[in-house]
């Protein structure tokens, strides 16, 4: 896949206490086989996708 910095949306703080507490994540909307995906991505030694679905934003 191919994500780059105009696919971004909004980069803000994880502040899940199940996950690894105050790390950024990465928001994106992609157009993937004609519709729009929405992905939630974080850093944590490695990238970890938090969250990958068709999108509910218009």
């Amino acid at each position: 896949m191919d994500l780059n910095v105009q696919d971004c949306i909004s980069v803000s703080s994880d502040y899940d206490v199940f996950r690894d507490f105050n790390t950024e994540m990465y928001v994106f909307l992609k157009m993937i086989n004609g519709k729009k995906v929405y992905i939630k991505l974080t850093y944590r030694n490695k990238v970890v996708c938090l969250s990958f679905h068709e999108s509910n934003y218009s």
